[in-house]
């Protein structure tokens, strides 16, 4: 049973994946397409000693030109209390189904091991509903030009969440 402890953790980390659902993904692509693309990396790193748990994140951002194509992350979580773990699983399940669901485009699979988690969640924004998501999203058609999120865009966001990229354009 998880604890109030376990239950604020678990707030935390599901207003953490929210603000990280708006801007990543993790790849599915065929590899060919990715080949056509340019692309470029961005880390993020949490740790909450209270919880116990440590979260890893790396970014691909695909693109082309000034728009992103797709996002990749892959997001490594370790904690010695499966309960954590558990709790994590359920929240990152609990909110990228519905937006399966509602805005096309976003996969995701989770998978455990041992005293690890890892996520892996793709928002692909060519097969994505962006009229929908904006609608539901006001704030964030400032990052998009018409139906396509710009590479200024994305960099402002991770900016502004303190995710640190590796973005030198040609």
């Amino acid at each position: 049973m998880i604890d109030s402890e376990g239950n604020i953790m678990k707030r935390k980390i599901f207003i953490l994946l929210i603000g990280l659902l708006a801007i990543t993904g993790c790849n599915n692509k065929e590899e060919d397409k990715s080949k056509e693309l340019d692309s470029f990396k961005c880390f993020y790193e949490v740790s909450n000693t209270n919880v116990g748990y440590t979260s890893s994140s790396e970014y691909t951002v695909y693109y082309k030109g000034e728009y992103v194509d797709n996002v990749d992350i892959v997001e490594t979580i370790t904690a010695d209390s499966n309960d954590v773990l558990d709790s994590i699983k359920e929240s990152i399940k609990d909110m990228y189904d519905p937006l399966k669901e509602k805005y096309k485009g976003y996969s995701y699979t989770v998978t455990r091991d041992n005293k690890k988690l890892i996520s892996k969640v793709n928002i692909d924004y060519n097969n994505m509903d962006i009229t929908a998501y904006l609608r539901d999203n006001p704030g964030q058609e400032e990052y998009f030009l018409g139906d396509k999120l710009t590479i200024d865009g994305i960099l402002e966001i991770y900016n502004s969440m303190q995710i640190g990229c590796d973005y030198n354009p040609a």
